[in-house]
C-alpha cells in the first residue's frame, strides 16, 4: 500500500477475489487490510497534496469531471487489449457536454457488467465480473472523481488493471486456437516491451515519442525542450520550446516556463535579437515573473542596450526586492568562490 497510491484500494480486490473464489470473507483479514489502507490513502493524500499533485476538478465539477474521463476508460481498455498507443504524457481535454466519446466509456463498463451478471445469475460464470473489479476498482483513486489529480492519465496507473486483461485472456482462452492466438499475442508484446522499454533509456526519445502522440499538451514538447537543452542541441530546443508554446495557451504556467526555456536556447545559440522579442512578449503576458524581467535584462545588455538593461534591474528591484536581493545573494557567493 505504500508502494503505490492506486494500492490503497487493496480491500475491494480481496473482496472480489472471494467472489470469485465462492470463499467466505475472513473478518480479521478485512479489518486488517482496510485500517493498512486507510494509513497509507492518508499519507498517499498528504504527500500528494505537498507536491502539487492535486489541482482542480476538470472542467470545475465532479459532473464535467465524469464526462472528461468518459474517452479515458475506453483508451484505459484500449491499453489493456493493445497497448500500441502508449505514452508518457496524453491529452486529455475537459468536457462540458455528452458526446459519443464521451458516452463510449461508460457504455463499455455498463455493457461488461450486465454480460458479467448475466453469465453469473445464468451459468454461474463469476470471472467476467472479477475482470471487472480488477480493472475498475483500481482506477477509481486515480479517475478524477475523488481526488482530482494533474495528470489525468498515465500508463503508471494501470498496475493493477492488467490484471484485469490477464483474468480475460484466461476466460476466453477455452480451446487450442484460442489459446495459439493469445500465446502469439503474448509473444509479440513482449517483443514491443523491450522495444518500448528502450524509450525510458534516452529522455530525447522518450519526449519525442510523447510530442508525436500528442496534440494539445504542452508538458511533451516542453520536456522534450528540457531534454534537448541537456545536450546543448540549442536549435532544436527552440523548436520543442516554440511547440509548447503553440499548445500552451490555457496552461499560463507551462507557456511561462516554456517562454523562458525558448530564450535560453535562442541565447545560447548565438541569437540574442529573437530571444529579446520572445521576452519582451513574454513580459506583457507575464508581467509579474521576476525571472523573466531577469533575462530581459540580461539580454538587453549582451545586446549592447546599458540603460535599457539597467532600468530592468531598477524595475526588479522596485517590483520584486526580496527576489533580487536573493539573486544579489548569489552572485556575491559566487564571486567570492572565484
Amino acid at each position: 500500500c505504500l508502494s503505490k497510491s492506486v494500492t490503497v484500494i487493496a480491500p475491494a480486490l480481496l473482496l472480489a477475489q472471494d467472489f470469485w473464489l465462492r470463499r467466505r470473507p475472513e473478518l480479521r483479514l478485512y479489518l486488517g487490510s482496510i485500517g493498512v489502507s486507510l494509513v497509507a490513502a492518508a499519507l498517499h493524500i498528504a504527500v500528494g497534496s505537498n507536491v502539487g499533485m492535486t489541482t482542480e476538478l476538470a472542467g470545475g465539477s465532479r459532473a464535467t469531471a465524469l464526462i472528461t474521463m468518459g474517452p479515458v476508460w475506453f483508451r484505459y481498455l484500449q491499453a489493456l487489449i493493445w497497448p500500441a498507443s502508449l505514452s508518457a504524457i496524453y491529452d486529455v481535454p475537459t468536457r462540458s457536454t455528452w458526446d459519443l466519446p464521451a458516452l463510449a466509456g461508460y457504455v463499455v463498463l455498463v455493457g461488461w457488467g450486465l454480460l458479467g451478471i448475466a453469465l453469473w445469475r445464468r451459468r454461474d460464470e463469476r470471472q467476467l465480473l472479477f475482470a471487472l473489479a480488477w480493472f475498475l476498482v483500481p482506477l477509481l483513486p486515480v479517475s478524477q472523481l475523488v481526488f482530482p489529480l494533474e495528470n489525468r492519465m498515465a500508463d503508471r496507473y494501470l498496475l493493477l488493471s492488467v490484471g484485469a486483461a490477464a483474468v480475460g485472456a484466461a476466460w476466453l482462452a477455452r480451446n487450442e486456437l484460442a489459446l495459439a492466438l493469445f500465446a502469439f499475442a503474448a509473444a509479440a508484446l513482449a517483443i514491443a516491451t523491450e522495444r518500448r522499454a528502450v524509450l525510458f533509456s534516452d529522455s530525447v526519445a522518450l519526449f519525442e515519442d510523447a510530442t508525436a502522440k500528442t496534440r494539445e499538451s504542452p508538458v511533451a514538447p516542453y520536456q522534450l525542450g528540457q531534454a534537448l537543452e541537456a545536450r546543448a542541441s540549442w536549435a532544436s530546443a527552440a523548436g520543442a520550446y516554440r511547440e509548447a508554446l503553440r499548445r500552451a495557451s490555457s496552461d499560463a504556467e507551462l507557456g511561462r516556463r516554456a517562454t523562458n526555456g525558448l530564450a535560453h536556447a535562442y541565447v545560447n545559440g548565438g541569437n540574442l535579437a529573437d530571444a529579446e522579442q520572445v521576452l519582451l512578449s513574454g513580459r506583457v503576458r507575464w508581467p509579474k515573473d521576476p525571472k523573466m524581467l531577469v533575462n530581459l535584462a540580461v539580454v538587453t545588455g549582451a545586446l549592447g542596450k546599458k540603460p535599457q538593461a539597467r532600468q530592468l534591474y531598477l524595475e526588479l528591484k522596485r517590483d520584486f526586492p526580496k527576489y533580487a536581493a536573493e539573486l544579489e545573494a548569489e552572485l556575491e557567493q559566487g564571486r567570492g568562490a572565484h
